[in-house]
């Protein structure tokens, strides 16, 4: 009994033994893995230090890819969506393949590298700064490393709204080392920007054209100079749909305000029509301001012209109303006698278009009895009075229809 169990603990210590022998042979490892822990652990790599000499500056190459874009006028803001591509060497990173199975290149996460501080300068977060993807690297035996991160850029840019909605705006994104000088970072446009690449259209821009400059400036924190790349993108704002939310309304108060002095003197719908067309201008006005941001220059010409608008309605209002009472009211007493005189002349002729006969027929009306006159007089004034309030309704259709004019010519020679 006591020999059985000595042979079963002697089994049993052999099966362990056998177990830590095999657990001491590990898998064999990949030339990938290999190479690896060659560069990153036995060279002590340090991703916080620049891979060069301190007295070698870094080559990077930047390029960029637009595929998307936005603008938002309240914010005045540039959103551009896209593949940043950069390159540079490292000279911690190289090998010679034929000692890892012919392996040329390696896949590494961004943030085991050293990757270059190249950052959105006129950005409009101004508390995040990181506007590149967490992607991998490419990394080629040559110590060249690849990043081609996807990038969304928020930057600011100045609108210039004078002739919305039918304005074309200049915005840049300036991309440059936030801690490198020009001694430590080299930063070189890579390709430029082309028509044929990626681009998801925007429904309501146009992408006229992109220019890209390579600037060195000097700023006031440091004495060095830094880098930086400028791209400008001219945009052109798509006005169809404006033409119709914006434009037709323009000749539906022009149509309704001077519709407003062909009606009858006596008619109250004049007053009607008027405050119509004041809820009309109103609205558009309150729709441009939820549109628009607030503009201490330059104000839009499409907001100055509903602005004057607006108060050429409240002074055809009063017109109008001034009209009404003159064509009910007057009638008791007789119509001054200079104004009797313009009317009766050639300028009466031709703002009434003939209808001042009865102005005439009454200076020259000699022949009547005095009784008759007296009977006649009553109504002989309220028709003077109604010749009047006819002339001043003709008046004002003429002048504001010369005023709708050179506004609408103006406005089409400034903008087109």
């Amino acid at each position: 009994m006591d020999r059985t169990f000595s042979w079963v603990l002697q089994l049993l210590f052999a099966c362990a033994a056998l177990a830590l022998v095999l657990a001491d042979d590990p898998i064999p490892k990949t030339a990938a893995e290999k190479l690896k822990k060659l560069l990153f652990t036995e060279n002590e790599y340090d991703r916080t230090i620049r891979p060069s000499e301190e007295t070698n500056p870094t080559t990077v190459l930047f390029g960029l890819t637009i595929t998307h874009f936005s603008v938002c006028d309240a914010n005045s803001r540039l959103t551009v969506n896209g593949w940043s591509r950069l390159n540079w060497e490292d000279q911690k990173m190289r090998w010679n393949p034929d000692n890892y199975s012919g392996l040329k290149a390696l896949h590494v996460p961004y943030n085991e590298l050293w990757i270059p501080d190249v950052v959105l300068y006129n950005s409009a977060i101004g508390n995040k700064i990181d506007q590149h993807g967490m992607t991998y690297s490419i990394v080629y035996n040559n110590g060249s490393v690849l990043w081609v991160p996807p990038s969304i850029y928020q930057a600011v840019c100045k609108m210039d709204l004078r002739f919305w909605p039918f304005d074309r705006q200049s915005c840049k994104i300036v991309i440059g080392s936030w801690t490198h000088h020009i001694g430590q970072i080299k930063l070189q446009p890579w390709t430029t920007w082309r028509e044929s690449e990626i681009l998801i259209p925007n429904d309501e821009w146009d992408l006229v054209n992109v220019d890209e400059q390579l600037n060195e400036k000097k700023y006031d924190c440091c004495e060095e100079l830094y880098a930086d790349i400028t791209y400008t993108l001219t945009l052109q704002r798509r006005s169809e749909v404006y033409k119709t939310l914006i434009m037709t309304p323009v000749f539906v108060i022009i149509i309704l305000s001077l519709s407003a002095f062909l009606l009858p003197t006596h008619a109250g719908e004049k007053i009607v029509l008027n405050s119509i067309t004041a809820i009309i201008i109103t609205y558009l006005l309150y729709d441009a301001g939820q549109r628009l941001p607030a503009i201490a220059s330059n104000p839009p010409l499409i907001v100055l012209y509903f602005g004057s608008c607006l108060l050429m309605t409240a002074i055809a209002f009063f017109e109008s109303t001034l009209v009404i009472k003159i064509s009910r009211n007057y009638g008791a007493h007789p119509l001054p006698p200079f104004i009797k005189q313009a009317l009766s002349g050639w300028f009466g002729s031709f703002i009434l278009n003939g209808q001042n006969s009865q102005v005439q027929k009454k200076a020259n009306d000699e022949e009547l009895s005095s009784k008759v006159q007296a009977e006649t007089s009553t109504l002989e004034f309220n028709r003077e009075w109604i010749m009047f309030a006819s002339a001043l309704d003709r008046i004002f259709f003429i002048v504001y229809a010369l005023i709708y004019l050179i506004k609408i010519i103006s406005f089409y020679v400034t903008v087109l």
